[in-house]
């Protein structure tokens, strides 16, 4: 709608308020709303990336996660942000 840049922004910000140490982005021009609300809330730029397809966030996320912690996963449902978590846990088998 009409504030979903203003909302992507602001939960950018609350991620990285949250004490996540990294954000990754898929796809979509609303996903810089995510990472500009992260670097507004004082994130690096360096713990974010914006990928355009799915196998080359895999391959970032794997290079990154220690296989501890928690993974939040969040998308529109066009997004189908299940695929990632499906390949995290064939990854882990």
């Amino acid at each position: 709608g009409q504030d979903a840049e203003k909302m992507h922004h602001e939960m950018g910000q609350s991620i990285r308020h949250s004490g996540s140490a990294k954000l990754f982005v898929l796809g979509g021009i609303l996903g810089e709303g995510y990472l500009n609300g992260w670097t507004a809330a004082g994130g690096s730029s360096d713990d974010t990336a914006r990928f355009e397809t799915l196998d080359d966030m895999m391959v970032a996320f794997h290079q990154c996660w220690n296989k501890k912690g928690i993974v939040l996963v969040k998308g529109s449902r066009s997004a189908a942000m299940e695929r990632f978590v499906n390949a995290i846990y064939a990854n882990n088998q």
